[in-house]
């Protein structure tokens, strides 16, 4: 056994030493260190490592009782500047005295006690004035800091003379700030440079999620994804996301397309050839006819085309920020304007399954190509239609 369990009852004229103006009523209980029941002082006995009365050199314990006591703390979770009530639950129907304390259970760290008869509350030496004790026992802190954060214990003393204690425990914590993303490099190169997004400021107890259009970032995430990108801190009192940040990616250029892709053109057409392709940020662009610099711009035009103009046209784009660059070719054919052509056919009046047919396209024209139709589709060679090497000739 302990010294505590030594502990008996005192009746009498005891000052009360948390209110050392006021008489010991009877039925209170007194506990002094080191006093037996024959009122003589002995030496305390070794004092508890663990508990509420750890270190404690006057303590009262619980003894063997069927009642019980909880305390329930409304809300659960508290942010700092706000209210909490200490719910002081299944106290007994009658009690003579409710202490409420702060930490352990010292006269030092009192808060309140509540004598039912006549009804006083009076404040203790650790009551900060923001504490207000109800009748039923349970207890109002208001405009809480962090400090107040920790263990508060309820002691009840019965009609019978036993004493029961049960603690709460209360966490107070700030709200979250609204975070602000910062990045350490503002214009990262794709497939060349890392991105590192930083929150600020940085909060104690805070959770953080981050999301790339309202999506949880992956591990996958790479420099094409620009964002937006939202951080979110989170605590047991609140919730808060920062404003959307976009990331100015420098990439490309990627391979250009030119167009359209006409290859032949006719002495005095206009050539028109367009220039495309994905870059950040946009790229340049030159033309060229071999090795000749032609223009500067997207759109190459030359009118009024010559026999001189046909050659291998190449359209460069760069970028200077990734000092990259990529090229696209297209093989331009200019052509003299051909005379209609007619047909020669060997014989006009045929014979199913007799002699062949010859077909001769006739033209003025040197260097053009020749293609037959039929019902206006392309004619191709087959089991009964052959076509010389130059397709000049169509015997069936």
């Amino acid at each position: 056994m302990t010294w505590a369990d030594k502990l008996e009852e005192v009746r009498f004229a005891w000052l009360d030493p948390l209110t050392p103006t006021e008489l010991l009523v009877p039925g209170d209980l007194l506990s002094v260190e080191g006093l037996d029941t024959s009122g003589i002082w002995n030496p305390p006995r070794p004092l508890p490592t663990e508990g509420p009365c750890s270190g404690v050199g006057s303590c009262l314990q619980s003894p063997s009782s069927t009642a019980q006591v909880t305390v329930e703390v409304v809300p659960p979770n508290v942010a700092e500047g706000k209210e909490v009530v200490l719910l002081a639950l299944k106290l007994p129907e009658k009690f003579s005295r409710v202490d409420w304390f702060r930490g352990y259970l010292l006269p030092a760290n009192n808060i309140v006690l509540l004598r039912p008869n006549p009804g006083n509350i009076t404040k203790g030496p650790a009551h900060s004035g923001k504490e207000t004790l109800y009748s039923n026992g349970s207890l109002l802190i208001q405009n809480l800091t962090i400090g107040d954060t920790g263990t508060y214990y309820i002691q009840v003393y019965t009609v019978n003379s036993d004493i029961i204690y049960e603690e709460g425990q209360l966490h107070v914590s700030e709200l979250s700030p609204k975070p602000n993303i910062i990045a350490n490099n503002s214009r990262p190169v794709e497939q060349e440079d890392s991105v590192e997004l930083t929150y600020k400021p940085e909060s104690p107890n805070t959770t953080y999620k981050w999301f790339i259009n309202t999506q949880l970032v992956k591990p996958s995430t790479n420099l094409k994804d620009t964002g937006p990108y939202e951080c979110e801190t989170s605590n047991p009192v609140s919730v808060h996301h920062s404003h959307p940040f976009n990331l100015t990616i420098l990439y490309g250029p990627d391979t250009p397309t030119i167009s359209p892709s006409k290859l032949n053109y006719s002495l005095g057409e206009t050539l028109s050839l367009s220039c495309h392709t994905d870059s950040n940020p946009p790229a340049q662009f030159s033309w060229f006819l071999g090795k000749k610099n032609l223009t500067s711009t997207q759109i190459l035009s030359i009118s009024n085309l010559s026999l001189h103009d046909s050659g291998s046209y190449s359209c460069l784009v760069s970028n200077q920020a990734t000092q990259l660059n990529k090229t696209a070719v297209i093989n331009i054919r200019v052509s003299e304007s051909v005379a209609p052509p007619s047909i020669l056919a060997s014989n006009t009046t045929v014979t199913e399954g007799a002699d062949p047919v010859v077909l001769t396209c006739l033209t003025n024209d040197t260097g053009v190509s020749t293609q037959w139709y039929l019902n206006n589709k392309d004619l191709q060679p087959a089991e009964r239609r052959k076509l010389s090497a130059d397709n000049r000739t169509l015997t069936l």
